[in-house]
């Protein structure tokens, strides 16, 4: 019961932070079919939207969420994919399970642009690590600026 109680409030979270990138200017549908459903979309490159869900040719992505999700307890709310000359990475947008890190976590992403991830390299998975990335949105989506 504990665990669908910080399930729900992970999903309150997500929302405000998604209304947060929706006024800075990511495409509403992304927020709008999350709160409709739980969907969750992954932002290519340098915007481009798409959804991460099984059978939508992502199977792979939508596998790596689902472990980091299970692993950390935690609720991926959007992605960003971005090629990179180290391999290609998967940066996941989450809230935590822990809820008193929340508010420091909005103002990174209101303030700075600075949410903190997880980013998965696909090419080379004992790379991959928690950190902080610049975003800003882009024909949409978001992109990765550093």
């Amino acid at each position: 019961m504990k665990n669908e109680s910080l399930k729900a409030k992970q999903v309150a979270e997500a929302k405000l932070r998604l209304k947060m990138l929706v006024k800075k200017g990511l495409l509403p549908t992304v927020e709008k079919e999350f709160i409709e459903d739980g969907t969750v979309f992954y932002s290519f490159h340098r915007g481009v939207l798409y959804w991460l869900k099984q059978g939508n040719n992502c199977d792979n992505l939508c596998a790596v969420v689902k472990k980091f999700e299970a692993k950390h307890n935690a609720l991926v709310y959007h992605a960003i994919y971005t090629v990179a000359e180290f391999g290609d990475c998967l940066s996941l947008m989450f809230v935590s399970q822990n809820p008193d890190e929340w508010e420091y976590d909005r103002e990174d992403l209101s303030d700075y642009n600075q949410p903190m991830v997880f980013v998965e390299n696909l090419n080379d998975p004992s790379c991959s690590e928690f950190g902080y990335i610049e975003v800003r949105p882009f024909i949409g989506g978001l992109m990765r600026s550093a």
